[in-house]
């Protein structure tokens, strides 16, 4: 059983070492940079890469709002996210699609997460709360919240269905977690998962009233998170 003890705090920062005295140009050797020069472009590197992560992760979700937009088209297309109160979380993005219409997903989204027919959680039996629904560029969105097995950590999901011209549904999920975190076990991953897996996707997937087979285009996960669709079912 994978465990559900999963965030990992972020620890402190390093700080850079002072120089103290610059060499004059004709005292350094030929063609060597200076010796500043090497962290400098390494901790530039990390900045562009923090800025970069986000611009294309929740965390421009902000607090207290039932649905946060997250502004990034440039990097994977806007995703409807729950938001969190720790600015640094843990966090996952998942787009889907299926044959089935929206209607049928939503069903069987909503009987999923109120345990109907006894489904359990296959993810270390966690506790799926309905928060209700909104409206996100003209979509539907479910608002879900899941108490992990453990009860010990509520993450937060934003479930988008979206009409194809075909009849079928595109499924955009985002689940943040709701405390300073950076690892998350690819709980987050499971979180939207499991409320749309198929027989046809896992052989170990419980259905309640519909068995649509979904077809996974993009997962996005925060830096630090996971992405294992084995440790989705581990009861």
């Amino acid at each position: 059983m994978a465990s559900e003890a999963r965030y990992v705090a972020l620890g402190g920062s390093g700080k850079p070492q002072e120089r103290s005295a610059l060499i004059p140009p004709t005292d350094r050797e030929p063609h060597r940079s200076p010796s500043w020069r090497g962290p400098l472009l390494a901790g530039l590197g990390l900045l562009a890469l923090y800025l970069i992560t986000v611009t294309c992760t929740s965390w421009h979700s902000h607090p207290g709002e039932a649905v946060a937009t997250v502004n990034n088209a440039g990097c994977h297309g806007e995703i409807a996210c729950p938001g969190s109160p720790a600015y640094v979380h843990a966090s996952n993005k998942l787009v889907a699609s299926t044959d089935a219409s929206c209607a049928d997903v939503e069903e069987e989204i909503k009987a999923r997460a109120q345990g109907l027919n006894g489904w359990v959680d296959p993810h270390n039996k966690g506790t799926y709360t309905l928060l209700g629904e909104e409206a996100h560029g003209g979509h539907k969105v479910i608002m879900l919240q899941r108490l992990t097995g453990n009860k010990k950590y509520t993450d937060k999901i934003a479930m988008t269905l979206e009409k194809e011209l075909t009849g079928g549904c595109k499924i955009k999920g985002c689940s943040e977690s709701q405390v300073t975190s950076v690892g998350d076990f690819s709980t987050n991953l499971c979180n939207m998962f499991n409320l749309v897996c198929s027989s046809s996707s896992d052989p170990a997937c419980k259905t309640v009233k519909h068995d649509f087979p979904i077809s996974v285009a993009k997962v996005i996960p925060s830096i630090g998170a996971s992405s294992d669709f084995t440790q989705c079912v581990v009861v």
